[in-house]
């Protein structure tokens, strides 16, 4: 696992459960995008099993900007 992702998800884990919920949805969409099953699995078994609360200053325009390698 990249660094990348491993920061991605520790970010994602701290988000409020709405907030998680948006980034699985947009998850979701990029994987049915790109047709990739096995990697869609995975995210779902991840995302099945985060949790956390937020943490200050980690923001949701942080989180997008993360994943769409602005980074």
């Amino acid at each position: 696992m990249s660094t990348q992702t491993k920061e991605l998800i520790e970010i994602c884990e701290q988000l409020p459960e709405d907030q998680r919920a948006e980034v699985a949805d947009f998850a979701r969409f990029l994987l049915e995008k790109n047709g990739t099953g096995s990697q869609r699995e995975l995210a779902e078994r991840w995302l099945a099993s985060s949790h956390g609360a937020a943490m200050a200053g980690v923001t949701t325009a942080q989180v997008m900007s993360m994943t769409r390698g602005e980074s």
